[in-house]
C-alpha cells in the first residue's frame, strides 16, 4: 500500500511539478559541476594532478558556489557555476604543487612512460 501511495504522489508530481523542484536540481547539478570537474578532468590528463589539488579543487568550488549562489553574486552576467568553476581549477593547480608528487610507479600504471623532452 505504502509503495503504491508514493507512487501516486510522484506520477503527480511528474504531471504537475512544483518550481522548487526544478530549483533544488539545478543547485544539485551546479554543485556537483564545482566538485568534480576539475578532479575528474585533471585527474585523467595532467600528470602533476594529485589528492590535495583534487580535495581542495572540491572544497574551494562547492564553497564558493554555495557563496555565491546564497548572495547572489553574479560576475559578468554569469551563473555562479562559472566563476566557481575557475576558482575550482586555481584550487586544483595550487593543491597539486603544494601537496606532495605522485610515485612514479603509480604515473607510470596509469599514463605509461615518461616522454623524453616534453
Amino acid at each position: 500500500g505504502s509503495t503504491l501511495l508514493i507512487g501516486i504522489i510522484v506520477f503527480i508530481f511528474t504531471i504537475y511539478p512544483p518550481d522548487l523542484i526544478v530549483w533544488i536540481n539545478l543547485f544539485a547539478m551546479g554543485g556537483l559541476e564545482c566538485a568534480f570537474f576539475c578532479p575528474i578532468l585533471f585527474g585523467l590528463y595532467w600528470r602533476r594532478a594529485n589528492a590535495t589539488g583534487a580535495v581542495l579543487s572540491a572544497l574551494c568550488g562547492v564553497t564558493s558556489f554555495i557563496l555565491m549562489n546564497t548572495l547572489g553574486i553574479s560576475i559578468a552576467g554569469t551563473t555562479p557555476i562559472v566563476p566557481s568553476i575557475i576558482i575550482s581549477i586555481a584550487a586544483f593547480v595550487v593543491g597539486s604543487f603544494v601537496g606532495p608528487q605522485t610515485d612514479e610507479g603509480t604515473l607510470t600504471l596509469f599514463f605509461g612512460e615518461k616522454q623524453k623532452g616534453g
